[in-house]
């Protein structure tokens, strides 16, 4: 019935001649990764407040942008300088910008100052959720605080200054502000910015320095190997780890027309979650799931200090940029924890050096890192680009003791640890609306990783064909392929390694069947295969989506899905915006369905809202999830309302 009911749909909107109406969701749905926050998403609701004037910008600046490489700012920019009364639609078209990076251009950037967005003195969001049935951790007592899911967010900005607020309360935990995060930010002059509160940095390639989550493998083929640090940024998320608390000024000293230097610095102390060892007095895991509704949850709370700090220099001369970023951690306790992304030991000094070399038509980038052991990691990538190709080229190894807590590695696994690997990517616009772009990934690790019995070795494929009909539709096919190393225990034969391989097929297109109602579905498969090992598994699923514009303030929306896989390996994920900020990638697996409906209106100019009522349910079981979060029954209901107040 799912396959019945996703040909019926791609067939209905392949004829359709309008506006896509869903790019905004594409985009995010590309960029967003494992967290319902992260800071891609936070940075454009930011620039969507705040956009970037492109007459007075900077390349690197511009570049910060999700999606945007450094060379596609630099043709953006010289495009404008040589034609002054060009819009961003006469951009777009002209370097034929795909569909994700013209939706950021016309959401984040104006052309100039005149015609900027009128900033807004207060921002405040407000966004409760509720599941309306109850997890295992209530009716047992395990959790220790209420089912209200409560987020808050407050901006104040004045001419040069910034504040912002932020308090979050998962379901089960004790109080409204049981995660708070806020920041001051000043711009000192044009070229001095100082941040006091909570904030990250990008520094060089992100060996050492990188936000939370970065690019990932997927739809974005070429600009993720290219991307380079843009300093320091206050931090806008609810993931309570990997950021810094405390001070960091940043400062830009131009030398002539075509050689500046930047200076940043920095200086942190915060406490983390941990697991500790009592007898000898040491870290065994560092927690980062941020939730603290059981006593042992919150017993974990706060048992490390860290304190850290550092500082970069870079020079830019012309198309040359050297730098170099040190950043010492020191710790109350020792970390002896084997995760990845932990430091280890008691404190130390982490190094990189890095250089970039950037044109219109090419970007190269290389970093050389060194942990407070003296193991390295080393990066090494370009963008290479004309009028129809884009291609990029990356490469990353990273010895198995590298320790980087604050870097990101774009590859297989996003810790900096024990992996080797080349990626290649390109996009070719094969005709006017036709893109076609794939990448090859090939990696391996020197020794065995996350309890494997062998050292794990890979491939992976993606490919996609996107044909935008013209500015009112597009359609598109997607084929992504992996075989990596997998281990399991099997009677008899005790643990086994083998070459497990999955290979997903997603058709996908959208349409707006009238000024008012627009219309997007999706079908995908999954085969899963184990070497003989095991049988193989499939996974099917797809939905239809509708939205209708009741009327200028007010829009509706709906979702249908079907899905059916053999087990949760083989599950599907289903991204979906739930509001401005916040968004989930949602596991279905074994047979049910999702939906949900939502309304979004704007009664008076400054306010707007958000509700929506999701519902899964899955056949044949008894209940969902497992140990605190588990629920009686077949299905789950949540919904929610976000308030937003701009004045």
């Amino acid at each position: 019935m799912v396959i019945r009911f996703a040909i019926v749909s791609l067939v209905l909107i392949c004829f359709a001649n309008t506006y896509n109406l869903y790019a905004q969701q594409e985009v995010l749905e590309n960029i967003s990764q494992e967290s319902n926050s992260s800071p891609q998403v936070d940075a454009l609701d930011y620039y969507k407040e705040n956009p970037l004037v492109i007459h007075t910008t900077t390349a690197s600046k511009l570049a910060q942008l999700p999606t945007i490489t450094l060379t596609t700012a630099r043709k953006i920019i010289k495009l404008a300088k040589q034609y002054p009364q060009i819009d961003i639609s006469d951009i777009a078209d002209s370097l034929d910008l795909p569909t994700e990076q013209r939706t950021i251009l016309e959401q984040c950037t104006v052309m100039d100052e005149s015609i900027r967005k009128n900033n807004r003195l207060v921002v405040w969001r407000v966004r409760n959720q509720q599941n309306l049935n109850q997890q295992a951790g209530f009716t047992n007592n395990a959790f220790v605080g209420s089912p209200l899911d409560v987020y808050q967010r407050l901006t104040i900005s004045h001419s040069f200054l910034q504040a912002n607020v932020i308090t979050n309360k998962d379901p089960g935990e004790q109080t409204l502000t049981d995660f708070v995060s806020g920041y001051a930010q000043a711009s000192l002059g044009e070229n001095t910015t100082l941040i006091l509160g909570d904030y990250y940095i990008e520094s060089g390639a992100g060996t050492i320095l990188w936000k939370n989550f970065g690019a990932k493998k997927g739809p974005d083929v070429v600009s993720p190997p290219s991307q380079f640090g843009s300093g320091i940024h206050p931090y806008r998320s609810t993931i309570d780890y990997r950021f810094f608390r405390g001070g960091t000024i940043q400062h830009v000293q131009s030398i002539g027309s075509t050689t500046d230097i930047t200076a940043r610095a920095w200086y942190s102390q915060l406490p983390r979650t941990a697991t500790i060892d009592v007898p000898s007095n040491t870290i065994t895991s560092l927690d980062i799931d941020g939730q603290y509704r059981t006593s042992s949850e919150i017993a974990k709370r706060g048992s490390i200090k860290e304190t850290s700090f550092g500082g970069s220099v870079e020079c830019r001369i012309g198309e040359l940029t050297v730098g170099t970023t040190a950043l010492f951690l020191q710790y109350d306790k020792e970390i002896v924890s084997s995760s990845t992304g932990a430091f280890s030991g008691k404190d130390g000094m982490l190094n990189a050096v890095y250089a970039k070399y950037s044109t219109t038509g090419m970007t190269l980038i290389t970093e050389l890192g060194k942990d407070a052991k003296n193991n390295l990691g080393y990066k090494l990538g370009g963008e290479f680009n004309n009028k129809t190709v884009n291609a990029s080229v990356f490469f990353r190894s990273y010895s198995a003791e590298f320790r980087s807590p604050f870097g990101y590695n774009f590859g297989e696994y996003s810790a900096p640890n024990n992996e080797t690997g080349l990626y290649i990517g390109a996009l070719w616009r094969a005709a006017r609306g036709v893109r076609i772009q794939s990448y090859v990934d090939v990696y391996a690790s020197s020794v065995p990783r996350f309890g494997m019995p062998v050292p794990t070795r890979g491939f992976d494929m993606f490919n996609e064909v996107q044909w935008q009909i013209n500015r009112t539709s597009t359609v598109s096919a997607r084929l992504r392929y992996e075989d990596k190393t997998d281990a399991s225990s099997f009677e008899g034969l005790g643990a086994q390694s083998f070459q497990a391989s999955k290979a997903t097929l997603r058709l996908e297109a959208s349409k707006a069947v009238s000024d008012v109602i627009s219309a997007r579905c999706r079908f995908e498969i999954s085969e899963l295969r184990y070497e003989g090992y095991k049988p193989k598994e499939l996974g099917v699923a797809g939905y239809g989506e509708l939205t209708y514009m009741l009327n200028e303030r007010t829009k509706l929306g709906a979702r249908y899905a079907l899905f059916s896989t053999e087990s949760f390996a083989s599950a599907i994920y289903l991204y979906e915006l739930v509001a401005p900020g916040y968004f989930a990638s949602v596991p279905v697996y074994e047979q049910g369905m999702r939906s949900y409906i939502y309304i979004k209106t704007t009664p008076l100019d400054f306010i707007s809202i958000w509700c929506r009522y999701a519902v899964t349910t899955r056949n044949n079981t008894k209940s969902l999830s497992s140990g605190i979060t588990e629920i009686a029954g077949q299905s789950e209901q949540k919904i929610m309302i976000q308030l937003d107040v701009q004045l």
